[in-house]
């Protein structure tokens, strides 16, 4: 009876140990598949190196960014998800800004993503980012995107020129940010509420820009898509760079808002791979909660 006793116990020991021995390998799998799959930056700014604020931490070769200050230039420590921040107040033109080399713009495809803060008080026309390409006439071309000219329009406009041609936003050209706008109001005011900026809060953008169309993200969730040769190496040359809160185009005043975990992709991240990259919860888009416990606090 014993013997039989121990026969089964050393069955279910057998058993127990193989299942084990199965789940761990599907997680494993999963694991190495997931890193395997997991689209990697070939750049990325954390701000966190004091020595050198424009540091690329991702594992590629492409040197370090310029950053611009006249002294309103602020880093915020384990401000957004843990990270650091740098936050600019506008004083001029291209006073305070950051270049990002102009390497990461030569693939056909990129993802610039990150986390962004447009303050109340930006100047009309101000750049939260521009790629350019620094030439000049025939050969000029730029991606600026504007979230506000009180003159104008107030969106995330993004005005495109590629090889001297006007793409996206002015000149008659297709606006992808205006779609059912009212064309004949003072202000090019767009009905599509999504489309308007977040202000003075943390809010993260993703732009998307491959052979066949151009993208943009708010919060891991697609805003629009506009179809059409948007090749990012397009916008490379010697002298390009990405630029963060200036222009090279004109005087117009510098960016006033933050900016932090900004990376550049090489790939076309989607609304999952984002959230996964980021870790975005809906949390981190709370500005306020109401649980009616204590009144209305």
């Amino acid at each position: 009876m014993k013997r039989v006793i121990w026969w089964r116990f050393a069955l279910v020991v057998l058993l127990a140990s193989t299942l084990l021995l199965g789940l761990l390998g599907v997680v494993m799998l999963r694991i190495s598949g997931k890193a395997a799959t997991d689209p990697q930056p070939v750049y990325k700014l954390d701000f966190s190196d004091e020595a050198d604020r424009g540091k690329n931490t991702a594992t590629t070769e492409i040197p370090s960014a310029e950053v611009v200050s006249n002294g309103s230039i602020n880093y915020n420590g384990k401000d957004v998800k843990g990270g650091t921040a740098l936050e600019m107040t506008s004083t001029g033109t291209r006073q305070n800004y950051v270049a990002i080399p102009g390497d990461v713009l030569n693939y056909d495809t990129i993802t610039i993503a990150g986390w962004f803060k447009i303050s109340s008080n930006i100047p009309g026309w101000a750049r939260m980012i521009e790629l350019n390409n620094g030439k000049a006439d025939g050969e000029h071309s730029r991606m600026s995107v504007m979230p506000f000219a009180g003159n104008y329009y107030n969106a995330l406009h993004v005005n495109t020129v590629i090889n001297g041609v006007t793409k996206l936003g002015n000149s008659n050209a297709d606006n992808m940010l205006h779609e059912g706008a009212d064309a004949d109001g003072a202000v090019n005011m767009p009905m599509a509420a999504y489309v308007l900026p977040v202000y003075d809060a943390w809010t993260h953008y993703a732009y998307v820009l491959s052979p066949t169309g151009f993208s943009i993200y708010q919060n891991g969730k697609l805003l629009k898509t506009l179809e059409g040769d948007f090749t990012a190496s397009q916008f490379y040359s010697d002298t390009a760079k990405v630029y963060l809160g200036a222009t090279l185009v004109d005087a117009t005043h510098d960016f006033t808002g933050g900016f932090s975990d900004i990376r550049v992709y090489n790939a076309a991240l989607t609304g999952e791979q984002l959230t996964s990259a980021y870790d975005l919860k809906y949390t981190d888009f709370l500005t306020a909660s109401y649980d009616f416990e204590d009144g209305m606090k």
